[in-house]
């Protein structure tokens, strides 16, 4: 049987000691976060989705591992609605899951970033095909720069994410609605020298899809020291290769993650594997 995980987002107590802080690229360790952004509007709202990248790398591809988020319960998703005009505006924004370890040397493994990726005419396969394009080089910037730093210092100072002055918190969890009209704009999630849906530039794809479509979500790493423009990064999607590929949904009210479900080949190898093990453990005990 699936093992469904849940998360209810609950609103943090302002007047606390501490404020829920994301984990950043520089921990080597950053937490799963969700962006929605409407470019008309030009707001976008983030959710510290409270999972580490290192544990989603560990559970990620386990056919039992499955996500929901109710966002439309978060204290500051009404914000976000009411700006962008309503579920019609809901319906035209785009959204994003990502995590980053900006820590490391230049090496295989040695940074990494997880993220969903516009999805490809040619689908899911297409798209990791695009997202291969990107070098060691842009990959390092993706990984951890100016702007990301930039992007989550503003954001945890903003919502429920915090306040200035006060201590932060990375097990206690926020959301903030950003305008690039606020006094610093780099919260929002695309202000040119912020975290952008192509990274500042540096991916050759985009993170976002559309309010409604799946997306694969990919773990990327460089593929060695070299940075040549033909040394390109290394992308993995979840739950690729003998069995589908795993998926983010966002429908404008829950966020979820499916875990890849085994194909009927997978099933029958496991089925096999069984009955061999029932068989060898009926042998020893007539031994």
């Amino acid at each position: 049987m699936k093992r469904i995980l849940t998360a209810t987002v609950l609103a943090i107590v302002a007047s606390q000691s501490a404020h829920a802080s994301i984990a950043k690229p520089d921990t080597g360790n950053g937490e799963l976060i969700f962006v929605v952004q409407n470019e008309t509007a030009l707001v976008s709202f983030t959710l510290d989705l409270g999972i580490r990248l290192q544990t989603f790398q560990a559970f990620g591809n386990n056919f039992d591992y499955n996500l929901l988020f109710n966002v439309a319960a978060d204290s500051n998703w009404g914000s976000f609605v009411t700006a962008v005009g309503g579920s019609s505006g809901v319906a035209a924004s785009s959204w994003a899951v990502l995590a980053f370890d900006g820590v490391g040397p230049s090496t295989v493994g040695g940074r990494n970033v997880l993220t969903t990726a516009q999805t490809a005419a040619g689908g899911f396969d297409a798209t990791a095909t695009q997202m291969r394009l990107t070098n060691n080089q842009r990959f390092s910037l993706m990984s951890r720069s100016g702007n990301q730093d930039a992007f989550f210092d503003a954001v945890d100072t903003t919502g429920t994410h915090g306040a200035l002055g006060v201590a932060p918190d990375i097990s206690v969890h926020g959301s903030s609605v950003n305008f690039i009209t606020d006094e610093n704009p780099r919260a929002y999630f695309g202000e040119s020298t912020s975290l952008t849906p192509n990274f500042g530039g540096n991916a050759s794809f985009r993170s976002t899809n559309a309010v409604g479509q799946s997306s694969l979500f990919a773990s990327m790493t460089r593929s060695s020291t070299g940075n040549l423009p033909t040394n390109l990064a290394i992308v993995t999607p979840f739950g690729g290769g003998a069995v589908p590929y795993a998926t983010w949904l966002f429908n404008g009210q829950t966020l979820a993650y499916t875990a890849p479900i085994p194909e009927p080949s997978t099933y029958a190898l496991l089925a096999l594997g069984v009955a061999a093990l029932l068989a060898h453990t009926r042998r020893r005990r007539v031994d």
